[in-house]
């Protein structure tokens, strides 16, 4: 079984859908089950999403505190690494896996999707090591701790930011940044 849970999920986060997350790992590992458990720190495609994007309601951008670097992940590679978990189980069964393919600053992140997508965006954020997530609950982006050297080692063709945005990412943020955007409108 390969149990899709989250980053930092051991690490009593308070999160209620984390919290749950892990209940569920504590349930499989009890039940015995041949288990590896992936966790994902934050989603790459975050920063192309209509509710958690640049111009969404829970804007990710608005979240990450500026002086703290962050973990990011791309969907494919999560389903890659899953893939890798089938085809060698005696190598992962037993095993907790936080995946990140690239950790950022903000600062960073802003850069990237700014020279990709020619779209000048700013963030809000406040200086803090926290930052509130969807549900309330508070996020400390900063306590993920992939080890993405012994994972690029692993599979290396994990995306890092850059070639995410490169293989289509930055015309998903443009895509969502014109559509709510009127004619002539600029970036925020």
């Amino acid at each position: 079984m390969v149990f899709a849970s989250v980053g930092s999920v051991d690490r009593n986060t308070g999160i209620p859908h984390w919290e749950f997350k892990w209940q569920v790992e504590q349930y499989i590992r009890k039940l015995g089950l041949p288990a590896t458990f992936l966790r994902p720190t934050m989603f790459m495609e975050n920063f192309a999403d209509v509710t958690w994007g640049p111009i969404g309601e829970c804007s990710i951008l608005a979240q990450i505190p500026p002086d703290e670097a962050v973990q990011l992940i791309a969907l494919e590679d999560i389903g890659a690494m899953a893939a890798l978990v089938f085809q060698h189980p005696e190598r992962f069964i037993g095993h907790a896996i936080e995946l990140a393919g690239d950790e950022l600053t903000l600062g960073q992140i802003l850069f990237a999707i700014n020279q990709w997508t020619d779209v000048k965006l700013e963030s809000h954020a406040k200086p803090s090591n926290r930052a509130v997530d969807g549900n309330n609950g508070i996020v400390r982006y900063s306590n993920w701790h992939a080890d993405i050297p012994a994972l690029q080692a692993m599979y290396p063709s994990l995306m890092n930011f850059n070639t995410w945005l490169s293989r289509g990412g930055a015309s998903k943020i443009k895509n969502l940044l014109a559509s709510a955007m009127p004619a002539g409108g600029e970036g925020q």
